[in-house]
């Protein structure tokens, strides 16, 4: 006959509470586990589940120096044609919150905003819902966007690269349709990983000590909070006859590159399960 046991562990990147050797982007930390994580030899059928984890969703779709500027030329305040260089400061952009720092940086820059008494940025986005594309939408015909520049985001946008415009002697605005839906959501879902284990969730076919998918249900900034109804078990076996004292944790995104957590603290809860004899020692 066996019983059942478990070993409950919260864990949190927090610098608060004895966490070492966290990155810069506070993707990766470790712990030191006080008296050590151990598991009987004589145990059988041990797995770890995760019962729940937090993530803030601040995980920026603009990075500095990767996809920061856009590259436009255009009129002026006092209509002469010149070139802008627009830096997007590094963040978790939605298309209102992107097109806004457009503007300000236009603005900033000297770039045209009125036009016959209405205010008229360079550009603006249409959004179409039905095909998930970002309309690109010039209010001057002396525009052109060069979406081949350097560090530019057109992916995000849905661009391959290439230069749009001018578009001298074209009714305006110009409407300019993107081959590819617009691609706000950089990653599809973070991975938990752990060293905990030795493989963890068999993603496709191969094994990278993942012990969580957790899926983005919320609106950047917001705090994403997994609490699944029927957690996932992961083999834990290689645990038993074991002590450990150091365990590593790291998010990624769901190519298994570590994430920007913007500073922001994540944390998982975990049950380590196992079942022991009726006769072993721990019962006397």
């Amino acid at each position: 006959m066996f019983l059942r046991e478990e070993i409950p562990l919260l864990i949190s990147s927090n610098e608060n509470l004895d966490v070492y050797n966290k990155s810069a982007d506070g993707s990766y930390f470790k712990i030191r586990l006080e008296n050590g994580l151990h598991i009987p030899k004589e145990a059988i059928n041990v797995n770890l589940r995760v019962e729940s984890a937090s993530i803030w969703y601040t995980t920026p779709n603009i990075i500095t120096g990767v996809n920061d500027t856009l590259s436009i030329i255009g009129p002026d305040k006092n209509d002469l044609i010149k070139p802008f260089v627009i830096v997007i400061e590094q963040g978790l952009y939605s298309v209102d919150n992107l097109l806004q720092a457009i503007e300000l940086g236009l603005f900033q820059a000297g770039a045209k905003y009125i036009n016959n008494g209405i205010k008229a940025s360079l550009i603006d986005f249409v959004p179409d819902p039905a095909t998930g594309r970002l309309l690109l939408q010039i209010n001057y015909d002396s525009v052109s966007i060069d979406f081949g520049a350097p560090r530019n985001f057109s992916n995000i946008l849905g661009f391959d690269g290439g230069v749009y415009g001018p578009f001298i002697g074209q009714d305006l605005p110009v409407n300019i349709r993107p081959p590819k839906p617009a691609k706000f959501n950089q990653i599809d879902y973070y991975l938990i990983n752990s060293s905990i284990i030795e493989q963890g969730l068999r993603i496709n076919s191969s094994y990278n000590h993942t012990i969580a998918r957790v899926l983005i249900d919320q609106t950047p900034g917001a705090q994403i909070i997994y609490s699944p109804n029927h957690p996932t078990r992961c083999n834990a076996n290689s645990l038993r006859g074991l002590r450990k004292t150091e365990i590593e944790f790291w998010l990624t995104d769901d190519k298994y590159q570590r994430v920007d957590t913007g500073s922001e603290n994540w944390s998982v809860n975990m049950v380590i399960e196992f079942y022991l004899p009726v006769t072993h020692k721990s019962f006397k």
